[in-house]
């Protein structure tokens, strides 16, 4: 007979073969939690995509075909759009 643990988020038992012993989680929840994980990521990426389309628009210098700093256009993007 298989050994059962109790999933620390829902409480569900699970053994070896529905649920991670070093996690101490059962599938489901672990799924949930790499979902979670995943959109979190996609949000991120697509903050940066923004700023990196502001901080073109904003600090291209069309006379010299140069972008300005990185820096000083990171501190406008935080206090302009965010």
């Amino acid at each position: 007979m298989a050994e059962h643990w109790t999933c620390i988020e829902c409480e569900n038992l699970y053994d070896d073969s529905d649920g991670d012993t070093d996690e101490r989680m059962c599938n489901k929840c672990l799924d949930r939690i790499i979902e979670m994980r995943e959109k979190e990521v996609k949000e991120i990426e697509a903050e940066i995509g923004n700023f990196l389309l502001w901080y073109y628009h904003k600090n291209y210098d069309e006379s010299t075909g140069e972008v300005r700093n990185l820096y000083d256009a990171i501190d406008h993007y935080v206090s302009e759009v965010r």
